[in-house]
């Protein structure tokens, strides 16, 4: 068999062991639904959606947490090549197609890598099973930004030498919306540079290149991003008592090597994900065999290197592994010890290819037997692995969100941090009646908090926790007209309250403020009274009535236009005051910049003189275009270039 024709068999191959989890639901008009998918990934696709079927580039989202940059969002997929598919089709249909292609892609590009190591067909064939359809890969199903990432890693490796083709696998990591994916990948391309190179110093070079070139590629998300991160309270690490959240136990361990040792009735990858670790009994059996029969010196590096992982996925289950991960610098900023459980599957696929082709050598059975052994028993852990429901699940509303959307408007709606914890006796449609997450957005109903999100600007944050914590009922009632809050949902009755008009049961207890009527996004402020506005976390003077201006949204770009009442004052905005909020006054025929300053922490106010008749509040990021702009450039160039090297080839 030529190298060409195993790489089509190999594709071939894949293909066909990938799509049945995912055909044979979808035909019947079911759809995974659990989790990330229903809380996070199908908000932020359909938003994106939405917006660039209206021929805007989602900047802006005014729906999730008093208003957010959503093209900073790293975990979005904005600009990852396959989110296209999302903007094409309904989300049941083109999630169908995103699973099939990530899973054979984490497939087949580790099939690709091996090979590129000299390793024989069917030895390549059981190294990408185990990357692709292993329980690391089966856990990421519902985080679809992980799973891009994860599916584009091998790529990595397999480019370490070619410069341009690992920066766009670089950038296209960075895309999919998974960062510590793209640390990880870097970090393992330099330990593989000098493990499996001839030339581990030049392939070090090459490395450095495409991390230089994939900075220009990727510039688009990266230059918003970091601006996003910086001014979000992740800028400074993950607190160690959610870092230690989902960690692994040592009995965890043992779910390495097969569910069935968990006991079947255990396996739930849905709600245990980051104890889906198995490699499967083949797996492990072929991953053993190929480290037995290394060499002593690259037995010891890939031993040293799995064992050091595993202490570290251990954080949180004893002093050492926790003592660890709290003083390497670079952890903080990982979510959880689980997290880095696939770094695992670098040697092991390495050892797992070793493995099949000594055993294929040694046994003289067919070399089509640890394949199918190992295709077979992923392939039936992963089926089933995930609750289904039908497509109709991720339009449904339920009361709750027919009721805001018809009386809400414009306005927001605060909702109690105890969603999860509510049921209103609809089963899995709670998860989407009850708006936990940012389940809001599709509906476009906009919320003063929001859930799950993980980059977020502190500032927002800071008034959310101020409305969510010891006191916050107390706050929130005389913070909801100010931050254009609606409606109040808690779990429980509250005494009625002047501030407060009880309006029923619909999931929650369901209040209404008293300024309803008066309410809005913006209000005008007189002179006195806009200068002595708090700037931080306090309560505003009760004194001061409310005085609305009109606002309006823009239609071909995210923003305002506040219609002027002519008097000297100050115009409060409740939204957020985020770098890339451009301000424009028109007074006296004439329009100018104006700047804002900050007004309870997360909002802004600006000053007005005599005669103003209007004001334009446009978000307009610089480091959106510039990014955009650094990225097109640079793919520009990779166009030429790549046109004078065939070129080349010609003559």
């Amino acid at each position: 068999m030529n190298r060409t024709n195993s790489y089509g068999r190999a594709a071939l191959f894949f293909a066909l062991i990938c799509l049945p989890p995912f055909l044979f639901p979808f035909i019947k008009g079911l759809s995974p639904f659990w989790g990330d998918l229903t809380y996070l990934q199908h908000p932020w696709r359909l938003f994106d959606s939405q917006e660039l079927m209206a021929g805007r580039l989602p900047l802006w989202n005014p729906y999730l947490y008093f208003g957010m940059p959503q093209a900073a969002a790293m975990q979005d997929g904005l600009y990852y090549p396959a989110s296209v598919l999302f903007y094409f089709f309904k989300f049941p249909a083109a999630l169908f197609l995103f699973h099939i292609l990530h899973y054979w892609l984490a497939c087949f590009l580790c099939y690709l890598w091996t090979r590129s190591l000299g390793f024989s067909h069917s030895s390549s064939l059981c190294s990408g099973l185990i990357w692709g359809l292993g329980g690391i890969a089966i856990s990421r199903e519902p985080f679809l930004n992980h799973l891009s990432s994860f599916s584009l890693i091998p790529g990595s490796f397999l480019f370490l030498d070619i410069p341009i083709f690992f920066a766009l696998t670089l950038s296209a990591l960075f895309f999919a919306g998974y960062p510590p994916f793209l640390a990880g990948a870097i970090f393992s391309s330099v330990l593989l540079a000098w493990m499996t190179r001839r030339k581990p110093a030049l392939s070090s070079f090459y490395l450095l290149t495409g991390c230089a070139l994939s900075l220009g590629f990727s510039a688009a998300l990266l230059l918003p991003a970091s601006e996003l991160f910086r001014h979000s309270v992740r800028a400074l690490g993950i607190i160690q008592a959610e870092a230690f959240q989902f960690n692994l136990r040592p009995l965890n361990l043992l779910e390495w090597l097969s569910p069935v040792l968990s006991g079947l009735n255990h396996f739930n990858p849905a709600i245990n994900w980051w104890t889906c670790l198995y490699l499967g009994f083949s797996g492990s059996f072929l991953i053993l065999m190929g480290l037995s029969k290394m060499p002593l010196k690259k037995k010891i590096v890939w031993l040293l290197w799995i064992s050091f992982l595993l202490i570290l996925t251990l954080a949180g289950a004893n002093a050492f592994s926790s003592y660890l991960w709290l003083h390497i610098p670079f952890l903080k900023f990982i979510r959880y010890p689980g997290n880095i459980s696939y770094l695992i599957l670098v040697p092991a696929t390495l050892a797992a290819a070793l493995g099949a082709q000594r055993f294929i050598e040694t046994s003289g059975l067919s070399a089509s037997i640890p394949v199918m052994f190992l295709a077979m028993e992923l392939s039936f852990y992963a089926f089933n692995a995930f609750p289904l429901e039908p497509f109709s699940f991720f339009s449904y509303k339920g009361p709750l969100i027919e009721f805001l959307q018809k009386n809400l408007g414009t306005n927001r709606y605060l909702l109690s941090p105890l969603a999860l914890e509510k049921s209103s006796g609809q089963g899995i449609y709670d998860w989407k009646s009850r708006l936990y997450g940012l389940t809001n957005s599709p509906f476009e109903l906009a919320a003063a908090g929001n859930f799950g999100q993980p980059l977020v600007p502190a500032d927002n944050y800071a008034l959310m926790d101020f409305l969510y914590g010891s006191n916050g009922l107390q706050n929130a009632k005389k913070i909801m007209p100010w931050a254009d809050i609606q409606y109040l949902l808690i779990p429980s009755k509250i005494p009625q309250t002047r501030s407060l008009k009880y309006r029923g049961l619909l999931i929650w207890q369901m209040y209404e403020t008293s300024s309803s009527k008066n309410l809005g996004r913006a209000y005008f402020l007189s002179p006195q009274e806009g200068r002595s506005f708090p700037a931080g976390l306090a309560i505003p003077n009760p004194d001061i009535a409310f005085e609305p201006l009109k606002v309006e949204n823009l239609k071909d770009a995210s923003g305002y236009r506040i219609s002027g009442n002519g008097r000297p004052g100050w115009v409060f905005l409740s939204e957020a005051r985020y770098p890339g909020w451009k301000g424009y006054l028109k007074a006296a025929q004439e329009t100018k910049p104006i700047s804002s300053q900050p007004a309870l922490k997360a909002f802004q106010k600006m000053e007005v003189p005599q005669g103003w008749s209007a004001l334009f509040l446009i978000y307009d990021p610089d480091a959106v275009w510039w990014g955009i702009s650094i990225s097109v450039f640079s793919f520009i160039f990779l166009f030429f270039y790549a046109a004078a090297k065939m070129r080349e080839l010609r003559y």
